[in-house]
């Protein structure tokens, strides 16, 4: 490695205390230098560049580099690859030897990793100070009255009344001694998954139930002659997210933004992991953050958070 090598390699150690995350080298710098990033990867590192001094020269060292030692350049790319990141190495070692607590990540960061359309949906839930309404929720709801067995007990059946992101829901429902069950899955009249007998008070299905359908379910209990079927008289509903909205949610995963993905689950209608994402703000500066979270630890499951 040349003297100039390791003087970049040496401001490089030096910054990692001070900016969170630099581009990867191999994974990111190089690939931009070569032009074969995909259109959305090209502009995350670009809108670093814009803003980070040591990708942006270590970005221009290696288009130099790439013209004056063309046939050598893949060598001379892996080894200065090799030699800084011993050095990030050795710089995240002195971090966590210091046991400092993490840094929240600058949210104007995250703005630029997020679609537009993603970032509009943020700022509104934001102005209004609720997650976006899933109007599919209200139609998974029982019926005004039919809780003839209690409210209590129908809340044990598992799952009703929601939206679940995965194609295989566990369903569960309260047990009795010595009782054998078998669960009844439907897709309005139709039948679609059936469970065989069981002895616990829990069950899977093997095969993925189709997306983008609400379903109905009962579970039948046997206790020696006597049947019952619960939920009754009306059976429990649900709903699975479409593969539109499951690979929606995959990205805005990839994406890291609390934000915009509590307010993508909440529009898909899973309240749950929506909270799960609101409570990772927790530490937000920005005081309607704070106001957002603290309305949905009053009341977790809904659209309508506690005044």
């Amino acid at each position: 490695m040349s003297d100039s090598e390791r003087d970049r390699a040496m401001r490089l150690l030096r910054t990692f205390e001070e900016a969170p995350r630099h581009l990867d080298f191999d994974g990111e710098l190089v690939p931009y230098v070569d032009g074969t990033l995909d259109a959305a990867s090209l502009e995350i590192v670009e809108s670093h560049l814009e803003d980070c001094r040591t990708c942006r020269e270590e970005a221009e060292d290696l288009r130099r580099l790439a013209v004056r030692r063309q046939p050598r350049r893949r060598a001379r790319v892996v080894a200065m690859a090799a030699a800084i990141a011993v050095l990030a190495t050795a710089a995240a070692l002195v971090v966590v030897s210091r046991q400092e607590p993490p840094r929240l990540v600058a949210r104007a960061a995250l703005q630029r990793a997020v679609p537009a359309e993603w970032q509009r949906l943020a700022d509104q839930t934001l102005r209004d100070g609720r997650l976006p309404a899933a109007p599919v929720l209200a139609s998974l709801q029982a019926r005004d009255g039919v809780l003839r067995g209690g409210a209590t007990a129908r809340a044990r059946v598992a799952p009703d009344g929601v939206v679940v992101e995965t194609a295989q829901p566990r369903f569960t429902w309260p047990a009795a001694p010595q009782a054998s069950y078998r669960v009844f899955v439907y897709a309005g009249d139709h039948p679609i998954a059936e469970s065989p007998p069981l002895d616990r008070a829990e069950w899977t299905p093997a095969q993925p139930l189709p997306r983008d359908r609400t379903y109905q379910w009962q579970v039948e209990t046997a206790l020696g002659a006597k049947r019952s079927i619960a939920p009754a008289p009306e059976p429990a509903r649900f709903r699975i997210i479409s593969d539109g909205e499951l690979a929606e949610l995959d990205r805005a995963r990839a994406a890291g933004d609390p934000l915009v993905l509590a307010a993508l689950y909440a529009r898909a209608g899973l309240m749950d992991p929506a909270v799960a994402e609101l409570r990772k703000l927790a530490g937000a500066s920005d005081p309607r953050m704070r106001r957002l979270l603290a309305s949905y630890e009053a009341s977790p499951n809904s659209t309508n958070p506690a005044q």
